[in-house]
Formats: C-alpha cells, structure tokens, sequence
C-alpha cells in the first residue's frame, strides 16, 4: 500500500478514498470532539453551587457591615455544648 500511495493514512487502498476518511476522521476529532466538548464542559451549570455559595456569602457579609454587626458573632458555636479536650 505504501509502494503505490507513499502520502498513506492508513484508512484504505484507494488513495482518494485514503485522503477523505482522513479528512472526515480529523474533522471529527477537533471540530466536534475537541470544540463543542470544551464548549460542552465549559457551559455545564456549577454541580457544586460553588459561586451561588461566593455570591450569598458576599450578600450577607454586605447585609451584617451594614447592620453594624461582625461577619461572625463571637459565640457562633454555643460554648457549653463545646467538649474541649483537657489542659494535660
């Protein structure tokens, strides 16, 4: 196959044939494979709400500044039902 068509791809015998299962295998990989997947991956809503999280933490620590109040109260976590390991 080589001795008749040395610019082979290996896809037939037939040098035409060889060039458009060629072409028609390369447009495949990039153009669809490569460009919409990224596109794809790209364009998927967030699984994990990561930036739904960011934006309500910004909107409440906006709300409690303007409130007058600290980002995080002191006693968050209630401090008698905090088991604290001992002084030893």
């Amino acid at each position: 196959m080589y001795l008749t068509n040395p610019d082979s791809f290996g896809f037939s015998d037939d040098p035409e044939a060889d060039l458009w299962n060629a072409r028609a295998v390369f447009f495949t990989g990039v153009t669809l494979c490569l460009v919409f997947g990224t596109l794809y991956v790209h364009y998927i809503p967030d699984p994990r709400m990561s930036d739904w999280a960011r934006k309500e933490a910004e909107r409440l620590v906006k709300l409690r500044e303007a409130q007058g109040l600290p980002c995080i109260p002191p006693n968050y976590y209630d401090p008698d039902n905090l088991v604290l390991p001992d002084d030893d």
